[in-house]
């Protein structure tokens, strides 16, 4: 059973999305461009409440590659690591804040081993801006 995915510029991270073949719900028209998001993935689930919103993705790969790729991609659009757990080869979570306006955005990424398939459960969860 194929999953869909939607593609970024591997480049910048940018750019349109692109779906390929199969299910996946759409990404939310506002969710943030400075935010990470596996080269390929599918969206699973999204949830918006009062103040945070989560999407849960699948993605091909490793848990160690897509830790390091996020954590690369978020520091250079600005983002200030304030949390890095491995908990395993199989676990892994990152955490973010960014200043806007005064307040601060929070950003938490989670990356868990699918049981089998090579597949990547990604969790972003997004809080709503904060005054500081």
């Amino acid at each position: 059973a194929g999953l869909g995915y939607e593609a970024r510029s591997a480049a910048t991270g940018d750019g349109p999305l692109v779906a390929e073949a199969g299910a996946s719900l759409p990404l939310p028209s506002d969710f943030p461009q400075d935010v990470y998001l596996p080269e390929r993935y599918a969206v699973n689930s999204v949830m918006d409440l009062p103040d945070v919103s989560v999407v849960n993705l699948s993605a091909p790969g490793e848990v160690s590659a897509l830790f390091s790729a996020a954590r690369a991609r978020m520091q250079a659009q600005g983002w200030t690591q304030t949390l890095a757990a491995q908990h395993s080869t199989d676990a892994a979570m990152l955490a973010f804040e960014k200043p806007v306006d005064g307040a601060r955005r929070g950003a938490t990424l989670s990356f868990n081993r699918s049981n089998g398939g090579g597949q990547v459960v990604v969790g972003v969860q997004l809080r709503r801006p904060r005054l500081q």
